[in-house]
């Protein structure tokens, strides 16, 4: 019976050592990756307006982009409140429940009066005597308007606020600095026909007049109650500790490296 070469039971037992090593170094750090995942909510506290209706709040990226609605038309006495307004959470999380990768966000939201859309007579004339509140920058697009924010003493002066008409395919949502303020459902045209929005400033301020046709189809809505929209920040909400986008990919290309190695 041969007995076995001691130099190789240690080269045998440094090559696994080293693996196995390896395996918990990276197991380690899934694990940690996963903890941070599980970060606790992050609280913040936005001020109030003194005019009174349906909170909006949304969370927002470097670019703008509205990650997460964290509420919609939401009454002021369902949500819990503190000595500085009403207190909100985030758990870091977009409206698909993926986690968003490291960076800062933005938490920024409106309350609004009420808003009605009522549909009117469709005409080839221009009934109102369109008066333009404030005319958007260059090149004019014929899906928003700009219109100043409500008096209130939370704001120290009117910004400007985008109201932008959203085309989608059965319904048209009406959005205010990328926030959402009204959703009108279209009536069934027959087909699968593209609309074609236009979306203009009405006869008198916080008015404004959507034209949506397809094909033959054609709607026409009055939007009354504009004029009382008032912007709320809630500022700056940092992400850190969570895997930058495509890091994953880089990591699992190192340890397919790492195990391919000799």
């Amino acid at each position: 019976m041969e007995r076995a070469d001691p130099r190789w039971q240690l080269v045998l037992r440094t090559v696994l050592c080293g693996r196995s090593l390896w395996l918990i170094y990276f197991g380690l750090l899934v694990a940690g990756a996963g903890a941070v995942l599980q970060a606790a909510p992050q609280h913040f506290t936005v001020a109030i307006p003194a005019m009174e209706g349906p909170v909006t709040m949304g969370v927002f990226s470097q670019q703008g982009k509205l990650v997460r609605l964290l509420y919609r038309d939401a009454p002021v006495e369902t949500l819990p409140a503190g000595l500085n307004g009403l207190i909100m959470s985030w758990d870091g999380k977009d409206d698909q429940g993926t986690d968003v990768p490291s960076g800062t966000y933005h938490a920024r939201g409106l309350v609004h009066g009420p808003l009605r859309a009522t549909q009117i007579p469709f005409f080839d004339l221009v009934i109102f005597p369109l008066i333009p509140e404030e005319e958007p920058p260059p090149p004019f697009l014929r899906d928003r308007i700009v219109l100043r924010a409500a008096e209130d003493e939370l704001l120290e002066s009117r910004p400007r606020l985008s109201i932008h008409a959203v085309n989608r395919p059965h319904e048209i949502t009406l959005e205010a600095e990328g926030l959402p303020l009204v959703t009108i459902p279209l009536q069934e045209a027959g087909g699968s026909v593209q609309a074609k929005v236009h979306f203009k400033h009405g006869p008198r301020a916080g008015e404004a007049v959507l034209d949506v046709e397809r094909g033959s189809f054609q709607e026409r809505y009055l939007i009354l109650g504009l004029e009382r929209i008032v912007p709320i920040e809630a500022g700056k909400l940092e992400v850190s500790g969570r895997t930058p986008v495509g890091a994953a990919d880089a990591s699992h290309q190192a340890v397919n490296a790492g195990e391919s190695a000799p």
